[in-house]
C-alpha cells in the first residue's frame, strides 16, 4: 500500500554509498554545443517537460544511468503531498529514463521546478541510431549533498499521481520495463531500503490525480504539471464528480446538458480546450461482457483496443437470467425481476470477462472502427446498467431493453426462447453444439 510507512522495509542494502561513480559535482551542465543535456528519471516525461519549458515540439531519447537507483524523498504539495524522486548510487543497479536537450532558456525554465535539487554531472548510456553512446549529462539530485548520504531521506510516500507520472515517462521509451516501480529510500547514513512496489492499475482504477496525469500525457497541447491537478480536481468537483467512477459514469451517459456543463467547468477553471475530448479517449470504463463480445466469439473483434482485465469472472449478485433464441445467434441478459415471475426460470450469476474501455469506444469508434453501443443497439435494444463484479469492483453491463423481446421471452409461448444454463453463454453454446 502507498499509505504504508517507511518502517518495516521489505529489503535493505547494507552498503553505504556516499560517492557516485562516473559523477562530478557542480552547477555547470554538460552540453552538446548550445544544447544542455538533462537526464530524466522522475515525473519529467516528454509531455511534462514540454509544458514546463514551453516547447510543444520537445523530444527525448531513451537512456540508462548505470550504478544508480531511483529513491524517493522530500514532500511536494503539488504532487498531492507525496514524496518525489531522487537518485542514489547503487553498484550494479540501473535507472531507466530519458535524456532531453534544452536551450539555456528552457533549462532555466525547468530549474524553476527543481528548487529543492542540486545538479550533478553523471554519465549515462544513451540509445542512438548508431548504437549505445556514453555521454555526460546533468541530473537533478535532491538535497545539497553536504551530509553523509548522497541524497535526502524519505519523509512521506509518493502519491499515486506522481507514480503515474513516472510511469508515463518510462513507458515512452521502456514499455517492457515500466510496469512496476520500486519505491526505495536513502537512510541518513547512506544505506538504501526497498519500502514498497507500485504497479499501474489501469486508468479506470486510478484516482482523479492519476487520471489528470494520463489526460495531459494523451493530448497534443501540454499544460504544466503538477499544478494542473488542482484545477482539474476543482473543475470536476464543481460538477459533483469526486471519483474516477463518477467521471466514467458521467461520460457514459447521454445527458448532453451535464456533459456541456462539465466542459464549461474545465474552461472556467483555466484548462485548455480539448480536455473533455481527451478524457473520452482514456480507458476509464470497466465493462463486463457475457456473450458474443467474449474472446473467441463472433463479435470479439469489436473489443479491439480495449484492455482485458479479467478473462474469467462473474457478476457478484445471483439475480440475472440469460436467454437465447433457438438460432443461437446471440444471448441476452436481463435482471430476473424483469420476467415478473412468469417463466419460472431461477436467477443466476452471469459469467464473462471484464475490460477497460474508453468513452469513444463505447459511444463512437474503437480501434476496429465500430462502437460497442452501435453493436448493442443502445439505448433502445440494450441499455447499460452498473453491476457488482466478483472481487468487489463494479462494471457497466448491457442488458436487454426491448420491451417486446422481454415480454416474448417471459411468456415463451412458441418455445423460441431458451434459458442459458448457469449464465455462461460459451459453455452453454459448446454443449449444444456438441449434442448429437
Amino acid at each position: 500500500s502507498l499509505q504504508a510507512g517507511v518502517k518495516g522495509s521489505i529489503d535493505q542494502s547494507n552498503t553505504n554509498h556516499t560517492h557516485a561513480p562516473c559523477m562530478s559535482a557542480g552547477r555547470m551542465a554538460q552540453s552538446a554545443g548550445t544544447a544542455i543535456r538533462v537526464f530524466n528519471y522522475g515525473s519529467n516525461s516528454t509531455a511534462q517537460l514540454a509544458g514546463r519549458v514551453g516547447n510543444a515540439g520537445l523530444r527525448t531519447q531513451k537512456a540508462i544511468l548505470p550504478d544508480f537507483t531511483r529513491v524517493f524523498c522530500l514532500q511536494s504539495k503539488g504532487w498531492e503531498g507525496g514524496g518525489v524522486a531522487s537518485i542514489a548510487p547503487l553498484k550494479g543497479a540501473d535507472i531507466y529514463g530519458s535524456v532531453v536537450e534544452l536551450t539555456p532558456k528552457e533549462k532555466a525554465a525547468l530549474d524553476q521546478h527543481e528548487g529543492a535539487y542540486r545538479e550533478e554531472t553523471v554519465e549515462v548510456v544513451l540509445s542512438t541510431a548508431d548504437g549505445p553512446e556514453h555521454v555526460e549529462v546533468t541530473a537533478y539530485v535532491a538535497g545539497d549533498g553536504a551530509g553523509e548520504a548522497f541524497t535526502e531521506p524519505i519523509g512521506v510516500m509518493p502519491s499515486e499521481s506522481y507514480l503515474t507520472a513516472i510511469h508515463v515517462m518510462l513507458r515512452e521509451h521502456w514499455p517492457d520495463d515500466c510496469n512496476t516501480i520500486t519505491i526505495r529510500a536513502c537512510r541518513p547514513d547512506g544505506t538504501l531500503d526497498t519500502v514498497d512496489k507500485w504497479t499501474h492499475p489501469g486508468c479506470d482504477a486510478l484516482g482523479i490525480g492519476g487520471v489528470c496525469v494520463e489526460m495531459n500525457a494523451a493530448r497534443d497541447a501540454k499544460e504544466r504539471m503538477p499544478s494542473l491537478i488542482h484545477s482539474f480536481r476543482r473543475a470536476l468537483e464543481q460538477e459533483r464528480v469526486v471519483t474516477t467512477g463518477d467521471l466514467a459514469l458521467l461520460l457514459a451517459t447521454n445527458d448532453e446538458s451535464r456533459i456541456a456543463q462539465l466542459e464549461q467547468s474545465f474552461v472556467d477553471h483555466g484548462l485548455m480546450p480539448g480536455t473533455l475530448a481527451t478524457l473520452q479517449t482514456l480507458r476509464l470504463h470497466r465493462l463486463f461482457v457475457y456473450g458474443t463480445l467474449r474472446v473467441g466469439e463472433c463479435n470479439h473483434h469489436v473489443m479491439e483496443g480495449a484492455t482485458l482485465i479479467d478473462g474469467t469472472t462473474r457478476t457478484a449478485a445471483k439475480d440475472f437470467v440469460m436467454l437465447h433464441n433457438k438460432t443461437l445467434v446471440y444471448p441476452y441478459a436481463l435482471p430476473h425481476t424483469a420476467l415478473d415471475g412468469r417463466r419460472g426460470v431461477p436467477p443466476s450469476h452471469l459469467v464473462g470477462e471484464t475490460y477497460a474501455v474508453s468513452d469513444n469506444h463505447l459511444q463512437r469508434n474503437g480501434a476496429c472502427g465500430h462502437s460497442i453501443d452501435t453493436l448493442e443497439g443502445y439505448p433502445d435494444h440494450y441499455t447499460r446498467i452498473v453491476v457488482g463484479i466478483d472481487g468487489g469492483s463494479s462494471a457497466l453491463l448491457y442488458v436487454l431493453a426491448d420491451e417486446d423481446m422481454i415480454r416474448e421471452g417471459a411468456v415463451n409461448t412458441d418455445g423460441m426462447y431458451l434459458e442459458v444454463s448457469r449464465g455462461d453463454w460459451r459453455a452453454h453454446r459448446q454443449l449444444l453444439e456438441a449434442a448429437p
